[in-house]
């Protein structure tokens, strides 16, 4: 193909100098008709070379569809791996315990980088590390005093279930029970002793 070009070329100079030299060797005739045709070829044959490059281009290049794995989708699935982890981690080993528990202690149970553990968190949903501590251990403190009641000193139980001090076991206490650890034994204590009317009434009726 490309000699074809040349040879055109070659003839097209051959004609352009003759016609300037004063020998007219079929110049206008080749004006006429062959110049355009070569001109048309010449043009659909780098078309045609530019059109198997792309195509070379485009079957090497790889696409997205042909590679279903991306990194998201993977980072994602680790994650939520992660986050079953972390709810088997604080149900059955009960890490919040740990006064010391932080982001990297965190990190090191479930074997992931530091910067993932805070959206593991959040896909086991909670806000903050902070949240979910205090969640856990508010709720095994509660039922600690459901079990044990008066009979197990409150500085006991704080300490078990991973407080240092008295006070920040008290303000977690009452933001999320939205009552104090004295007011919830004593609920406690009166429905366990004085068991509410309605289920008296209730028991008269099926008796």
């Amino acid at each position: 193909m490309l000699a074809s070009i040349f040879k055109g070329l070659d003839f097209f100079l051959f004609n352009f100098t003759a016609f300037f030299s004063g020998a007219n060797y079929g110049f206008a005739a080749f004006l006429a008709t062959v110049l355009p045709a070569y001109f048309l070829g010449t043009s659909l044959l780098l078309s045609f070379f530019a059109f198997k490059q792309d195509s070379k281009l485009t079957e090497t290049s790889p696409s997205a569809s042909a590679n279903p794995t991306h990194s998201v989708p993977a980072k994602k699935d680790k994650i939520t791996l992660a986050a079953e982890r972390l709810n088997q981690l604080l149900q059955e080993d009960e890490i919040f315990k740990n006064p010391e528990l932080n982001i990297e202690k965190l990190a090191q149970h479930l074997k992931v980088k530091s910067y993932l553990v805070r959206s593991i968190i959040k896909k086991a949903g909670f806000p903050t590390l902070a949240e979910m501590i205090s969640q856990y251990r508010i709720q095994q403190a509660c039922k600690l005093l459901e079990k044990h009641g008066r009979k197990k000193n409150l500085k006991d139980i704080y300490y078990e279930v991973g407080y240092s001090t008295r006070k920040a076991f008290n303000d977690d206490f009452k933001k999320i029970m939205d009552c104090t650890a004295s007011e919830f034994l004593e609920k406690n204590y009166n429905q366990k002793t004085n068991p509410p009317q309605i289920r008296g009434a209730f028991n008269a009726l099926v008796s």
